[in-house]
């Protein structure tokens, strides 16, 4: 065993492939432990399915007129060179703290509306690419706003209140 064990630390590539197929296998794993798990607490699987598949349409139905205005709008926002002019407004203010310029309007945006976070954050990962610092960055302040949220959550007096603010 322990001649395996060296073996196979030594030869980085096995233990990397073995990695690998457990990575690419990991939805199907997760998605038959669900159904199995579904199964055992005889639940009817397929029809659980089928009703969230429907209510999830349904909710993308339902917000896709607002993530398209909100995506037109940051893009005329964009084009018509307001964006630069912002930009340009607080770049000073934004190097003495350490922020890249090209990710504010994304911190700006993010407390305002979700769908227009994901637009900006598509359009910075499209023109600087996902391993670049920027798209890191951006990934980064993306995720770390929720966190931030739901850690804002304090417990009193037997409720749960928001310190903070959601979209409202």
């Amino acid at each position: 065993m322990q001649v395996f064990t060296k073996v196979l630390l030594k030869e980085g590539y096995v233990v990397g492939n073995i990695f690998n197929y457990l990575l690419k296998g990991i939805i199907p794993i997760i998605i038959g432990a669900v159904v199995l798990y579904g199964i055992i607490a005889k639940v009817k699987v397929y029809e659980c399915f089928v009703e969230g598949a429907k209510e999830g349409i349904n909710v993308c139905v339902r917000i896709f007129p607002y993530l398209l205005a909100m995506l037109i709008a940051v893009n005329c926002f964009r084009a018509s060179g307001a964006m630069n002019y912002v930009i340009n407004l607080i770049k000073p203010a934004v190097n003495v703290v350490g922020i890249p310029p090209e990710i504010v309007p994304l911190i700006f945006i993010k407390p305002l509306s979700g769908s227009g976070a994901i637009g900006v954050f598509t359009d910075i990962v499209k023109n600087y690419g996902p391993d670049s610092f920027l798209g890191f960055l951006s990934s980064i302040n993306y995720i770390l706003y929720y966190y931030c949220v739901f850690w804002s959550y304090r417990y009193k007096e037997g409720k749960t209140q928001l310190m903070g603010s959601f979209n409202s």
